[in-house]
């Protein structure tokens, strides 16, 4: 029984991981494309640092409102899944702004559904994982964030952005986060 559970925490870890990694990868992704999107979305470095405040301030709000909730609830799942997708979708969304005003109503929405998801992701592991491998467990969620969004995504952001145009780069990277959450 033992070995059943760790190996599913194992797999949930790692799938978990890959799925962080896409998350934290949409998150960053306004600033890895911002060179491309200046030509068609006009904005000054105040918009630029006012859409990343707002997405941020969201992203931080509903972190602990929704944990708080899913704990009251107890259904966990459904809010993750429910996140995942809607973060997917919101960085879909990404590609249809025009302005600084829906570019930033948009991403302060992504922020929101991110905030969402790590805290959930967490206590779905701590209940998953067998005494003493709990850290483990986490290091490996968070790795997905440095691995995926800070060491690989950029790279191919950037070479997809320039190859595609940022429209569909969001597109592109928006993909394989909603099939995480279909995963999950």
């Amino acid at each position: 029984m033992t070995a059943n559970k760790q190996s599913y925490a194992t797999k949930l870890a790692l799938i978990f991981f890959l799925t962080w990694g896409l998350i934290f990868l949409d998150r960053s992704l306004l600033s890895i494309l911002l060179p491309l999107m200046i030509d068609d979305i006009a904005l000054t470095n105040t918009q630029i640092g006012n859409i990343n405040m707002w997405q941020t301030l969201c992203y931080a709000i509903a972190s602990p409102v929704f944990a708080i909730m899913s704990d009251r609830l107890g259904k966990k799942k459904p809010l993750l899944i429910g996140a995942i997708v809607m973060t997917g979708l919101l960085s879909l969304a990404t590609m249809f702004a025009t302005s600084f005003a829906s570019l930033a109503v948009i991403r302060a929405l992504l922020g929101a559904a991110e905030g969402i998801i790590l805290p959930i992701m967490i206590s779905i592991i701590a209940v998953a994982s067998e005494s003493g491998k709990f850290g483990r467990n986490v290091g490996i969620v968070y790795a997905g964030a440095a691995v995926i969004a800070s060491l690989i995504g950029p790279v191919v952001a950037t070479q997809l952005g320039t190859a595609f145009g940022w429209q569909n780069t969001y597109f592109m990277i928006s993909i394989p986060s909603l099939l995480c959450g279909l995963l999950i």
